[in-house]
């Protein structure tokens, strides 16, 4: 192999090197900042929550498996206070897995877990809710823009009805990564250098 070969093949393996880490990093401040709170009512246990309609009561048998939430006023902060008030769905969860289980299976995430109506920008998908300890949760995800959100719900006991659930819901600043650029790079770098070897194999010939 040539010095010229070599440098090209070096310089390609820098461009996919480079690409790998644009496609595994997330964007720098690209996205929405600040926290969303908000609260209801609803049935919790350690694997399981079912969130209740602001009236009191439970989704209905033919209903879509989903409860309703409050946003909070004085909490709610940076992009979502044009929210401050409003109200939104979110979906039943069942399969809850403990922070502290060892080889957890993969979770299914939950298209507009929280939404605020049809192609909302404020939409979360939940990638990963965990139960901590009693009455303690964490979860994650990401808004519409593809943001990240990181957030920690809690239930309160109540005598005589339905748990009430308090929630925050940190909005990072950052994307989620892009790993489908990788495959991408990689074959237009192996094109590259099918290419290149050819050429060297017909000079080879031509030599002989």
């Amino acid at each position: 192999m040539n010095f010229k070969s070599f440098t090209l093949k070096a310089a390609i393996a820098a461009t996919v090197l480079a690409g790998s880490t644009l496609a595994v990093s997330p964007a720098e401040a690209a996205g929405l900042k600040g926290s969303l709170t908000f609260t209801g009512e609803a049935v919790a246990t350690p694997t399981d929550i079912e969130f209740y309609l602001l009236n009191g009561q439970a989704d209905p048998a033919n209903g879509r498996d989903i409860g309703r939430f409050r946003v909070g006023v004085a909490s709610t902060t940076g992009d979502f206070d044009p929210l401050d008030g409003t109200r939104g769905t979110i979906k039943d969860l069942t399969g809850i897995i403990s922070a502290t289980a060892t080889n957890p299976p993969a979770f299914q995430a939950i298209n507009n877990f929280l939404s605020f109506g049809q192609n909302d920008p404020f939409n979360f998908t939940l990638t990963a809710f965990k139960f901590v300890n009693e009455r303690f949760y964490q979860f994650e995800g990401f808004f519409a823009d593809g943001t990240i959100g990181r957030g920690e719900l809690t239930t309160q006991a109540q005598l005589g009805g339905v748990d009430t659930y308090s929630a925050s819901l940190i909005a990072t600043g950052e994307e989620i990564p892009t790993p489908a650029l990788l495959p991408g790079l990689i074959g237009m770098g192996a094109a590259v250098l099918r290419k290149r070897k050819a050429e060297e194999n017909e000079q080879a010939e031509a030599e002989v």
